[in-house]
Formats: structure tokens, sequence, C-alpha cells
């Protein structure tokens, strides 16, 4: 089954790496948001959702052990940093339970067609005790506005993101909800595993 996410990373996933190779510090604010947010150890193994290019791993903490997990093989394909890449549906992580110490997931869950089942997963996957994490873009942001808007308009694949109102409504009840100022007006939140 091809979901809205491979389809549409597929069709722009290299423009989408190109852009934050020119670009580097464009998303910096996001992806420090996320790692500070998670506060993983040097040596933690940790997994992250919707990897790309492999835009979080080069921001992690030295020691750590990232490890990607993206949709699109065409995305990921271009990713470097990760310990190891794999191509699943975020509903059906190929990992046994507990494997991660931490699970990221950043800017990706407004194209899931199903959060909570991909949220359920990243819990799934992470030990007891560690935490997964996701961040997005908040309903009714500048940002989202300009994704639905001018790049569903503009872009030949188009853009109709599902954002959310605040993390939480991601997570449920989240033990360290957090709203981050960065250009992008990101949401927080992550949720022990247990």
């Amino acid at each position: 089954m091809t979901t809205e996410y491979r389809a549409l990373f597929d069709a722009r996933g290299s423009r989408y790496n190109l852009a934050n190779r020119l670009f580097p510090g464009a998303r910096r604010q996001e992806a420090a948001g996320m790692l500070a947010h998670l506060a993983l150890p040097a040596d933690a193994r940790w997994l992250d959702v919707g990897a790309g290019g492999g835009f979080l791993a080069a921001r992690a903490p030295e020691g750590s052990v990232p490890v990607g997990c993206d949709e699109s093989a065409a995305f990921v394909s271009e990713a470097t940093g990760y310990a190891l890449r794999a191509v699943a549906d975020y509903t059906r992580l190929p990992f046994s339970d507990g494997t991660f110490d931490a699970a990221a997931c950043l800017a990706v869950l407004h194209h899931a067609e199903d959060p909570a089942r991909v949220i359920a997963e990243m819990i799934r996957v992470t030990r007891r005790g560690g935490r997964a994490g996701v961040g997005d873009v908040a309903a009714g942001a500048k940002a989202s506005r300009f994704l639905n808007g001018f790049v569903n308009a503009h872009t030949e694949t188009g853009h109709a993101g599902r954002f959310q109102g605040d993390a939480l409504d991601f997570l449920g009840a989240a033990d360290s909800p957090g709203r981050c100022a960065v250009p992008w007006e990101m949401v927080f939140a992550s949720a022990a595993a247990a």
C-alpha cells in the first residue's frame, strides 16, 4: 500500500533534501528543539521516524546511535549519519518492542493518515522509561497556512497537511508538553514509554 507520505516524498524527497543541504540553518532551531526535548544521552540508540535525508541525525549528540526509518525509499536513500536505514510503514515499524532508548518524529505526523497508530508504534519500540517525542507545525500557525496555501498551490505535488492544535492532540496525556519558539511555530510533546 502506498501512503500519502510515501507518494509525496517519492516525488519530492530529493528536492527537499537538496533544500536542507543548501540552507542547513533554515530548520536548525526545529531540530534543536526536538533533540533538547528528547534529552538524548550521548550513547542513546534512537529511532528517527520520518528520517528523510538525515536532518536530525546530522544534529544528534556525538556518540548517539541514530536509526533512520522512512516510508519513502527515494527520500531516505540520500540519508547519511544513520547506523541503519529502514524503509517501512510507520504504523508497522520493523523493530522489536523496546529496541530504542528514544524515538523522534519531526514534521511528519501532519502527513500521517493515522497519527495515533504511528505514535503507538513509536512507544512500542521505545524501551521502558525511554522517551517518544513528536514535533510538528501547529494548526493555525503561519507555517501551516504557508504549506497548505502557497506550497499546495505552487508545487506539482501540493500539500494537504492535517495539522493538530497541540502536540497533545497526538500523544494524549503527555508528561512534558512544550512549545518551541522557532520560525515554524512547532509544538513538541513526549511520553515516557511504560
